[in-house]
């Protein structure tokens, strides 16, 4: 992973839009990057998930480090808009060094359209 991500057990305890960051894969995470949690810090997070065919793509998404003193714990509360698969995020890289953001090919239709990925794995329900 080219960020120093850190694992979240997205199976633990927490609320919405909230995750613990007390688990195992999570200190283990945060003691190999040397991160010292602090209010408000922001959180590059992932957990494992797979693709459509059962082969191995991490979710990545992005918290807010809060600490819970109702539980005595660190917590990240995530954007919900922030989640992405490893896979859609290489897609997501090739969309902005081919398209810039162009309006005029939004991601959507080019993740459905592109020749080299086969399968979409980004669904939208806007029409074309």
């Amino acid at each position: 992973m080219d960020k120093n991500r850190v694992y979240a057990d997205t199976n633990g305890p927490h609320g919405p839009n909230m995750i613990v960051l007390s688990g195992r894969g999570t200190m283990s995470d945060l003691r190999k990057h040397s991160i010292d949690l602090a209010e408000g810090m922001p959180l590059d997070l992932w957990t494992d998930d797979g693709d459509n065919h059962g082969n191995f793509d991490p979710l990545y998404f992005e918290g807010i480090v809060h600490y819970d003193s109702g539980i005595a714990s660190w917590v990240a509360i995530v954007n919900d808009n922030s989640y992405r698969n490893a896979s859609d995020q290489t897609r997501y890289d090739s969309y902005m060094m081919t398209h810039r953001g162009n309006p005029e090919v939004p991601f959507y239709r080019f993740i459905r359209s592109h020749p080299n990925y086969g399968e979409p794995v980004v669904e939208d329900d806007r029409r074309d």
